[in-house]
């Protein structure tokens, strides 16, 4: 896979508008951009407040799914309601009897476009974030096993995916922006995400703790038990990692004074592509062992 998917993508969709803006005008990709980012508001408000609204006035739970699902589907209303009247805004502001139509096309068109495409990126930069975190908590989590120890030239590589998310957040200033827009990929959360994940088997409770990186947040009392809470013991019966890293009391302890600088600057792949190394292959059986 190319480790360079996300920024060849970003760079491709940059050529793309602006080409088309030089060419066709830039009302149409603006007007998408702008309602984009008040479709994207309203699906925050809507997974960041709802809960709160519907605990205190209806005593009812949502789960991370119904959330999601509402907050995309109102977000889509939106962006369609919205476009509209952007448009026409747009038409009048850049239409051809204003002194502003020298943006609509042409090199400056192709300029302005760099807005919308930006919007276009984050939103795609959100997607391969996410994508990559659940995909390392999914790896983290065959790897916070027991018996783990065993499975030694068996176990996959690190997923592409994370790789992906490590080469968005090395590009300056992304990783600020997108915590603020990305509930479930913030190193601290996903971190501290991971090491309930890892304390769940011997052979990585062991190496994890021992390990100059990792070790701090492994004997942090305040993650130690954290797989005894209820919320928390759902989400690891169920697999459900984007739960477990949504997990409030897990985002709290992730937010301690104590911890979050550790979990905020671990790298965690290192550890795990070492931890992996260590495994020993099992032995052939089909090779008998020499007699004495």
């Amino acid at each position: 896979m190319n480790d360079s998917l996300p920024v060849s993508l970003a760079i491709l969709i940059l050529l793309v508008n602006a080409i088309y803006s030089a060419k066709w005008g830039i009302l149409s990709i603006l007007a998408a951009g702008i309602a984009t980012v008040v479709a994207v508001a309203m699906f925050l408000l809507v997974f960041h407040f709802l809960p709160a609204l519907t605990d205190t006035f209806f005593d009812l739970a949502l789960g991370w799914k119904t959330l999601t699902l509402i907050g995309t589907i109102v977000a889509l209303v939106v962006f369609v309601l919205v476009r509209f009247p952007i448009v026409w805004g747009l038409q009048r502001l850049l239409g051809p009897d204003s002194k502003l139509h020298v943006f609509a096309d042409g090199f400056a068109g192709a300029a302005l476009s760099l807005l919308p495409s930006a919007i276009v990126i984050l939103f795609l930069f959100s997607c391969f974030r996410i994508g990559g975190t659940i995909r390392e908590l999914h790896y983290v989590a065959a790897l916070g096993r027991e018996g783990i120890e065993n499975m030694g030239g068996k176990i996959p590589p690190y997923p592409d995916a994370g790789i992906w998310r490590e080469q968005i957040e090395s590009l300056p200033g992304i990783t600020v922006v997108l915590d603020q827009v990305d509930p479930i990929s913030p190193a601290e959360y996903r971190n501290a995400a991971a090491v309930v994940l890892l304390d769940q088997a011997s052979a990585t409770r062991l190496y994890f703790s021992e390990q100059e990186e990792t070790k701090a947040v492994f004997s942090s009392p305040l993650l130690r038990d954290l797989d005894q809470e209820p919320s928390i013991q759902v989400a690891l019966e169920k697999q459900n990692r984007a739960a477990l890293v949504l997990d409030s009391l897990l985002r709290e302890k992730a937010q301690d004074s104590q911890l979050f600088p550790a979990l905020k600057t671990l790298q965690l792949r290192p550890v795990l592509e070492r931890f992996v190394e260590s495994l020993t292959p099992p032995a052939d059986p089909g090779i008998p062992t020499p007699s004495n």
